[in-house]
């Protein structure tokens, strides 16, 4: 299988519901091989933007794929916080990096174009 999305879930309104990631980790649970192409792999940014000599800020609502992708590839990193860490984030904030073993540079409430 290859999962082009490692999201276990996501957020749509206040509807929170399974994403490609959780299919993909079912199968890979039942002895099947998965091949996972996207936020925190290093090849999803390697083929989306020419990162020589750039300065890169990953913007995102999940720790587990956004925010440790930022750190892999030493990215500056921008968490939005009402999205699906929303209820941790309101408990203690201080704690989630610690809790996820990521950095975050930045925190934004909402993303608006």
């Amino acid at each position: 299988m290859i999962c082009t999305n490692p999201d276990l879930i996501v957020d749509k309104g206040d509807r929170r519901e399974y994403c490609a990631g959780s299919v993909a980790k079912i199968f890979e649970d039942l002895g099947g091989k998965v091949k996972y192409f996207g936020k925190p792999y290093p090849p999803v940014y390697q083929q989306s933007i020419n990162i020589q000599g750039q300065k890169v800020l990953c913007i995102g609502d999940n720790l587990n794929t956004d925010i440790r992708g930022a750190n892999i590839q030493n990215f500056d990193s921008m968490l939005i916080s009402s999205g699906i860490h929303k209820k941790e984030i309101k408990k203690n904030i201080e704690n989630i990096e610690n809790k996820y073993k990521v950095k975050i540079d930045y925190y934004q409430s909402f993303l608006k174009w």
